[in-house]
């Protein structure tokens, strides 16, 4: 073989080995991420001693080969039933023995070392409880005379992920392993003071604050603010630590500082009271809002109340700051109470009380006695739990409720 071809062919390796070093670079780099609260799970499949939960986090996360998940379910007082440890896989399975009267406490820890958001691997923590779900899927009718409903184990709260890892101060350097970033001269100044070849090695080092350019000499800092603190990148500035301190520093050393006309400092009218928040200069009007009192309850406008035998309209008073007035009409209080037997397991009754209650307050005579109480929509009560989804309990309405033994001569409205 001449030395011409063999320098074409070292050549032609050559470049072989650099695109294959770049391929593998590349690929390395390859990372998906997001914040813990927007990752949560779903029911896949169950039956009542059977359940499949999806993990929408081992989705959204990646490299998903590095994703471990533990599983932990309990029951409601604590006794394991079942645990493990699932590598790259976001779907749970189990069979249990719990009763569909009870519930269980599921809890699923996701973490993945090579998948760096924010500076620090991903670390989520998952908690709910799962209870036994009865939805109307077809009303009652002719046709279906009990109806049609849909029996599933659903969660209860429907929590999102937890981050578990402790706050990192984005200005304080820390190699991230295994961290690939680009070979290229791009320098940026980090909020650290270090100058990086550009912000991919700034972030390899965990720095996600920087600004384009070599940094200053600490000793030859650009501007001082107003406040005395000494700038190193020229550009807009803001005060950490106080957000009406901040200005422009100009590439010629001088600082231009940003005033800031608060409406409280200018004298400005608030019907109600000025409330500081949090990041934000200026403090806020919160104002207040008028209504009528009844009982010690104070109602909005356009509220609606039975009070002894009126139904009584809550409508604003005769200017913005007054308060509002009630606007009653008589009712026919003739009517008898009726008094109902509630037997054991499950029930259908209707609430005809004279205004909406609280599913807590119109049940608190019986609550030892109750198991669970649904709604049309499959919105519960589990008062064991003290977890109330229905809210307030609407007249004319019919709801689903479940009981551990009879109860007779019962009148919701007393």
């Amino acid at each position: 073989m001449s030395k011409l071809k063999r320098k074409k062919m070292k050549k032609i390796l050559l470049a072989l080995l650099i695109i294959l070093g770049l391929q593998t670079q590349t690929q390395a780099q390859i990372t998906s991420t997001v914040d813990c609260d927007l990752t949560g799970w779903s029911i896949n499949a169950a039956l009542e001693d059977y359940v499949s939960i999806y993990h929408a986090g081992a989705y959204l996360t990646h490299p998903q080969e590095y994703n471990v998940i533990i599983w932990e379910i309990t029951d409601a007082q604590g006794n394991l039933i079942t645990q493990d440890t699932i590598v790259d896989d976001p779907f749970y399975a189990y069979y249990h023995d719990i009763t569909i009267a009870d519930t269980m406490n599921v809890t699923a820890h996701l973490t993945n070392d090579y998948a760096i958001h924010e500076g620090l691997p991903v670390n989520c923590l998952l908690e709910d409880q799962l209870y036994w779900e009865i939805t109307e899927v077809v009303a009652p009718s002719d046709l279906f005379p009990l109806g049609i409903y849909n029996e599933s184990w659903a969660f209860v709260h429907g929590n999102v992920g937890v981050d578990q890892n402790s706050p990192l101060d984005s200005c304080f350097a820390n190699p991230i392993e295994g961290c690939l970033g680009v070979e290229i001269w791009d320098p940026v100044c980090g909020c650290d003071g270090v100058t990086y070849s550009n912000s991919t090695i700034a972030a390899c080092n965990s720095i996600l604050n920087s600004t384009p350019g070599e940094c200053f000499p600490i000793d030859n800092f650009t501007c001082t603010s107003n406040s005395g603190i000494q700038i190193i990148a020229v550009g807009f500035w803001e005060n950490p630590n106080d957000p009406c301190d901040s200005g422009e520093c100009t590439p010629n050393g001088d600082f231009i500082e940003i005033v800031v006309d608060c409406m409280e400092e200018m004298g400005m009218p608030c019907n109600g009271e000025w409330v500081q928040i949090d990041g934000q200069c200026c403090s806020e009007c919160l104002e207040t809002t008028f209504g009528c009192e009844y009982e010690g309850v104070l109602y909005d406008f356009g509220s609606s109340v039975a009070q002894d035998c009126n139904s009584c309209y809550c409508q604003e008073g005769f200017n913005s700051n007054a308060n509002g007035i009630w606007t009653c009409t008589e009712m026919d209080c003739g009517c008898e109470p009726i008094y109902i037997t509630i037997t054991s397991g499950w029930n259908m009754i209707g609430f005809t009380c004279a205004q909406d209650t609280d599913a807590e307050e119109s049940f608190a005579d019986i609550i030892d006695k109750i198991i669970i109480v649904k709604d049309a929509v499959g919105n519960a009560y589990l008062p064991d739990f003290g977890f109330n989804g229905i809210g307030d309990l609407e007249r004319g309405y019919g709801y689903l409720i479940k009981v551990s033994e009879e109860v007779t001569n019962y009148n919701i409205c007393d």
